[in-house]
């Protein structure tokens, strides 16, 4: 017989496929298991519509938590959410940085480096700091690979979205309620780019970890190419390709543009930038 190496080592137990794994080289997920970041295949709890209802709920609750920040800010400054405003920091950069530290030790826990086991589900922790949704079981929700590839690519848009909601509705009780008066008129631009300020550097490394999944592919014996984040999938077949403009598209709009935006931002406003 011959010996091949197994591409996911936590799938592959004593020469056979772990609970869960099934298929060539135990690559893939067995029906009601879903893969876990470390690359386990994990049972779907019961509840798993309720833990992806939940996450929702996290990304709405960070919506507001945005524009509120965005409606302090405005507060502070007493001129309205302007590009002064934005630089007016309501929150210290050491918790930015230390999210983005955070969010890199998640990513270490996925790396193909051979933890011990509590290394390894300590580390993949971490990942919560990016709101992967892979820690609410989503794949059992949205049952496979694609549906989830492309809802977090348009997990963003959705974010931007209540926040620009949570602007209409305030601009217009502020019209209706004297007491939201005290809080300064908000343009849409300016609060755009509060949020491409305030949430981009935070959100880069998430984002762009997401949408280059799909590029991450790993050849196997059999001489065709699986991604590495989900095995069951052929890299270049009918379903890769299927999902392919979603992720061209992520990787021009958040690998590129979210860096680039601020860069020049920051460039056509150097002269004005004050620390």
């Amino acid at each position: 017989s011959v010996m091949l190496p197994c591409p996911r080592p936590n799938t592959c137990v004593d020469g056979g496929c772990a609970r869960g794994a099934t298929g060539y080289l135990c690559k893939q997920c067995a029906d009601g298991f879903y893969v876990r970041p470390t690359g386990e295949c994990e049972a779907c709890p019961k509840g798993s519509n309720g833990l992806f209802a939940t996450f929702l709920l996290i990304l709405i609750g960070c919506a507001l938590a945005a524009f509120a920040l965005i409606l302090l800010s405005a507060k502070r400054s007493g001129t309205g959410a302007t590009l002064d405003a934005v630089r007016l920091r309501s929150i210290p950069p050491s918790v930015s940085l230390g999210l983005v530290t955070l969010q890199i030790l998640g990513v270490l826990g996925s790396a193909p480096v051979r933890w011990p086991k509590s290394a390894q589900n300590a580390l993949s922790g971490f990942n919560v700091f990016s709101l992967d949704i892979s820690l609410f079981a989503s794949e059992c929700s949205l049952t496979d690979f694609a549906r989830k590839y492309t809802l977090n690519m348009w997990l963003p848009v959705i974010f931007v979205a209540l926040v620009v909601a949570a602007w209409a509705l305030f601009t217009l009780l502020r019209r209706m309620l004297v007491q939201l008066t005290r809080f300064p008129e908000i343009s849409l631009v300016a609060a755009l780019q509060s949020v491409l300020f305030m949430i981009g550097p935070v959100a880069y490394l998430p984002l762009s970890r997401a949408v280059l999944v799909l590029f991450d592919c790993t050849k196997l014996p059999d001489g065709r190419h699986y991604l590495d984040a989900n095995m069951a999938v052929l890299c270049f077949g009918d379903s890769w390709w299927r999902i392919f403009p979603w992720g061209f598209l992520g990787l021009l709009l958040y690998v590129v543009a979210i860096p680039g935006s601020i860069g020049l931002l920051l460039l056509l406003n150097r002269r004005e930038l004050f620390t």
